[in-house]
């Protein structure tokens, strides 16, 4: 809905945008709404002054049982940890609901690192709805990025997502 704040997929047309994808009507088809609006992969909000605020990438929202859950409001939370210094979510592969929330944590230098229990109280205290804190952390001493320093979630879900033997 526009104007109201609610969260949805961004989508944009009009003569900067592309048409299509050249010789691949599949990618086009996949990329585009059946009334021509190009779908950009990011999830935003529109306030009543038709201000955009991008919000996240949808490939990176958790469904975890229907609830979609968006990444970037969980690492922000957790992030004010006072153990942590830098966080990311990734979407790991869940039995029973598809996809739960894996916490990728970096502690602080010379403070001992949280333990799961520790980050679910803290987030709890918060505030923090229950469906949205995460039931795996994993404590890794950087993150994987990019050249650009984008976090390459993807292989963080490779590296955690299987069953722990």
């Amino acid at each position: 809905s526009v104007g109201d704040g609610s969260e949805g997929e961004l989508q944009v047309r009009g003569v900067s945008v592309l048409d299509g994808y050249f010789d691949n009507a599949e990618a086009t088809a996949a990329a585009f709404t059946p009334d021509s609006w190009f779908r950009t992969g990011d999830t935003a909000t529109i306030d009543a002054g038709g201000y955009v605020a991008i919000t996240g990438r949808l490939k990176d929202i958790i469904n975890r049982g229907g609830i979609k859950i968006n990444p970037l409001d969980v690492e922000e939370a957790i992030a004010l940890h006072p153990s942590v210094a830098q966080c990311a979510i990734a979407p790991v592969p869940d039995p029973i609901l598809g996809e739960r929330a894996c916490a990728c944590i970096v502690a602080k230098p010379g403070l001992a690192p949280p333990d799961l229990a520790s980050i679910r109280q803290f987030m709890s205290g918060r505030g923090v709805m229950s469906q949205r804190i995460p039931e795996q952390i994993e404590i890794i001493e950087a993150l994987p990025r990019n050249a650009t320093g984008k976090v390459l979630k993807h292989e963080l879900k490779a590296r955690f997502g299987r069953a722990k033997t």
